[in-house]
């Protein structure tokens, strides 16, 4: 909850401004001779699969059921710090992505733990905690 609060509050609400800049990636036609495996689309679905679970679907089903109207207030408020959150997320894993020889990219919370820490002189707290997250 903090770390919602906080970065929401340091990037400005960016989940409330950069909604329309986000619609308007995917919306836009990839260029089929561009580099990347992937579509702006087909990058957006493969992280909200791995987000979004039936728990999140039936959660707020059984919350809104149980708690009332007040839920799904709760619910929308979570939703804008959760999305400030994945936006950090995101962005690590942009930033700290390694192109391997074969042409194929790594990357993702155990990356950028551990290689964002090293370039930050913190190699000895990054690495296990990339081990840790792995685990």
């Amino acid at each position: 909850m903090f770390a919602g609060i906080f970065f929401t509050f340091f990037f400005k609400g960016i989940a409330i401004w950069g909604f329309k800049h986000a619609v308007d990636l995917i919306a836009k036609p990839t260029n089929k001779d561009g580099e990347g495996e992937v579509s702006s689309f087909q990058a957006l679905a493969t992280a909200l699969s791995g987000t979004i679970g039936i728990g999140s679907i039936a959660g707020v089903a059984i919350s809104i059921s149980i708690g009332g109207p007040g839920a799904a207030f709760w619910i929308f408020l979570g939703a804008i710090l959760g999305m400030s959150i994945k936006f950090v997320e995101a962005t690590l894993a942009v930033k700290y992505r390694r192109f391997n020889l074969d042409g194929s990219i790594s990357g993702g919370p155990m990356h950028y733990i551990a290689h964002g820490l090293t370039r930050k002189n913190m190699r000895r707290l990054g690495q296990p905690l990339s081990v840790i997250f792995a685990i």
